[in-house]
């Protein structure tokens, strides 16, 4: 019953998202005075669908809609900076910020999860892959792309630091993580 009930609502979710996705460009193409605005808010619509669908009624874990959760938005941020004029404020900041407050969001999960009793290699898969992140944006940060590159460069040196040390003080975890996930 929860799982019918859990599909209808990403059913009219998704009704709702594909509506005003609608209306958004027939609005656009009637009216049209500024350009093509309408992909902003289509952006904002699909990565609200995304939420609510795959974070708020799924049955994933937690770690793994987190990190689509991640990802989603670092796609949004580049779409919305390309449809301003791409000046390259996403790249710059913004996704080294959105990179630097997962991992500390997952330092927190790993800090706590001894506490609470959670599975802490979930966790690590979520470091890891937000990590991995991090080192694209470093290797960005030496192209042109990249305007300011320091944020990149921390974000980078962060997320290897957030790795090394549970690598250190969690090695018991962290090696469960590595049989697990990555068959080490």
């Amino acid at each position: 019953m929860r799982r019918r009930r859990r599909q209808q609502l990403r059913r009219l979710v998704a009704f709702i998202s594909v509506s005003a996705i609608i209306v958004v460009v027939a609005i656009n193409l009637l009216y049209q005075s500024h350009g093509w605005w309408s992909l902003i808010v289509i952006t904002v619509i699909a990565y609200s669908w995304l939420t609510v669908s795959d974070t708020v009624l799924s049955l994933k874990s937690l770690m793994l809609r987190l990190g689509v959760q991640v990802y989603a938005l670092v796609i949004a941020m580049v779409i919305l900076d390309w449809r301003t004029g791409l000046h390259g404020w996403s790249v710059d900041y913004v996704i080294p910020a959105i990179l630097f407050l997962s991992l500390v969001g997952a330092l927190v999960g790993i800090g706590i999860s001894r506490f609470y009793g959670w599975k802490t290699s979930e966790i690590f898969g979520f470091a890891v892959a937000v990590t991995v992140g991090a080192l694209i944006m470093l290797g960005l940060s030496f192209s042109p792309l990249v305007k300011v590159a320091w944020p990149s460069q921390a974000v980078a040196c962060v997320g290897v630091v957030l790795l090394a040390a549970s690598a250190v003080f969690l090695r018991k975890e962290f090696s469960q993580h590595l049989r697990e996930q990555w068959h080490f």
